[in-house]
């Protein structure tokens, strides 16, 4: 039989019965602070996005009345259409790391998928260190100060009659780096686990039951 829990961690019940205690239990005790880690971050993550998949009926929404005015009543306003423009650009911003942790990001496997899951941590692992973090912290850098400089002048539209509040679309940019960092460091946690010798199986699990916490360890 099996029972549900989030503690301990099913990657560290496989090493309760051999090697010198003490060894065993600070490496225990250090992979386990990188799942609970990877496990916030992932909860996180998983939040955010579906409180912000509440946007998505109110985009299309915005769009089919945006398109039914102007086809059939042939009317239009430049703020309706920046709505679900802006709207849809904050779906973007703040779901990429929640797109990360649900493995959704267009992806092309050649090789990846037919690596061991060693070979795959450690390519994940190079992937956030060297391409994902990099990348984000580049953006973040150049996004400060353009975020700073348009919520201090409380920028709006640039066109007549567009909406007033440009800053708040711009200040997406922050979650997004935010967001999207954390969740390269919880693939990177993981993929540590697996390089330094914990169960595969616990990167492995769907992402839906690491965010419920729902982990199945058997029953000694």
């Amino acid at each position: 039989m099996a029972i549900s829990t989030a503690f301990p961690h099913p990657c560290f019940e496989a090493d309760m019965h051999s090697g010198n205690n003490e060894l065993r239990s600070r490496a225990r005790g250090w992979q386990r602070f990188l799942i609970n880690l990877a496990d916030g971050i992932d909860t996180v993550n998983d939040w955010l996005g579906r409180c912000i998949s509440w946007l998505v009926p109110i985009l299309v929404l915005n769009t089919c009345v945006v398109a039914i005015l102007r086809y059939v009543f042939d009317l239009g306003w430049v703020w309706l259409q920046e709505m679900y423009v802006w709207t849809h650009g904050s779906i973007i911003m703040m779901a990429m790391g929640h797109t990360l942790l649900h493995k959704a990001h267009v992806r092309v496997d050649i090789i990846y998928e037919g690596l061991s899951e060693r070979k795959k941590a450690l390519t994940d692992l190079l992937g956030v260190l060297f391409f994902l973090l990099p990348m984000v912290g580049v953006v973040f850098w150049f996004a400060y100060p353009y975020v700073n400089l348009s919520i201090n002048r409380l920028e709006g539209s640039p066109e007549a009659g567009g909406l007033p509040g440009l800053f708040l679309l711009k200040s997406t940019m922050l979650p997004f780096c935010a967001s999207l960092g954390a969740q390269g460091i919880s693939m990177a946690c993981r993929s540590l686990i697996v390089l330094t010798g914990g169960d595969a199986g616990c990167t492995s699990q769907s992402q839906e039951e690491i965010v419920r916490g729902e982990v199945e360890v058997p029953c000694q």
